[in-house]
């Protein structure tokens, strides 16, 4: 490894070092020059090429869900404070769509939880391939998921909900004959800045209050503020 590449190599452990510690929480001086450390010592034993695809899937690690492999709780958290702010000084909208897998424990409980984990994937991958690579597609913790549109007012939000609704219930789940509704559904709650909510917090928040109004109306539908 040559001088230009040791720099190169320095300066990118830096940057994936400080983003992982960032968004995974590890935020104190300590347990990052510990992190840091580690990574150089691992980065002497390597070629360029191998430090610098370890270092990228580290930092692809440190914002990713392992299971469904789409963005996890923390990094979701950094990037809508980061579109709510975008949208304050721009003047846009941002939409937040909150989503729950209906009588998961129930499909859980039944089928075991290899089949619940292929569910859960198998979401994922519905929500990926049916938002812009703009959108920020997150799973928000167990069978819940979350999605952030920037530059999206709540009609439109409103019409993307209702197509990942739809193919979600149209997809051919396994054993999902056998959920109460007879088929692997989800419900969908929806909020917009800066109409319903001036901080992140509260768009959360008001998403949430949706997701509930749709789970109390009987589940499999998009419930927005009218």
């Amino acid at each position: 490894m040559n001088k230009s590449d040791s720099r190169r190599l320095l300066s990118a452990a830096f940057v994936a070092v400080a983003g992982a510690s960032l968004l995974s929480g590890c935020g104190s001086s300590e347990l990052f020059n510990k992190y840091f450390d580690q990574s150089l010592k691992l980065l002497k034993s390597q070629s360029y090429d191998q430090a610098e695809n370890n270092l990228l899937l580290a930092e692809k690690q440190a914002i990713t869900d392992g299971l469904t492999e789409i963005y996890n709780y923390r990094y979701f958290h950094h990037q809508l404070e980061r579109e709510v702010k975008r949208a304050k000084r721009h003047w846009y909208k941002v939409s937040l769509i909150m989503i729950d897998v209906d009588h998961f424990k129930h499909y859980n409980d039944k089928n075991g939880h290899p089949a619940g984990d292929d569910v859960l994937r198998r979401i994922a991958e519905i929500l990926k391939n049916t938002t812009r690579t703009s959108d920020v597609v997150a799973r928000y913790g167990g069978e819940e998921f979350i999605v952030i549109l920037p530059e999206t007012p709540s009609s439109a939000a409103v019409k993307l909900a209702e197509k990942i609704r739809t193919i979600v219930e149209d997809e051919k789940f396994l054993h999902g004959s056998s959920q109460p509704l007879g088929k692997v559904t989800i419900s969908l709650g929806i909020a917009t800045f800066p109409e319903d909510s001036q901080s992140p917090e509260e768009l959360i928040q008001k998403a949430d209050e949706q997701l509930y109004l749709a789970k109390s109306l009987g589940r499999n539908r998009v419930s927005f503020k009218t």
